[in-house]
């Protein structure tokens, strides 16, 4: 078998990051709009201190 040289892949943090943000956002529009504005900021509230946790524990 030959060895070919390994060639290095694009980055796509950036792209999938900024996916990542509109997802969020459309989502939290559409909690907004069903369940109203508490629903979402308790929800953005829990989301961040389970990111919080995540983080304390790694």
């Amino acid at each position: 078998m030959r060895e070919h040289p390994v060639k290095p892949v694009e980055n796509y943090t950036t792209p999938f990051l900024v996916s990542a943000g509109v997802l969020l956002f459309s989502t939290l529009l559409v909690i907004w709009a069903w369940l109203g504005l508490l629903a979402a900021l308790a929800i953005s509230w829990a989301m961040n201190k389970l990111l919080d946790w995540r983080r304390a524990r790694a």
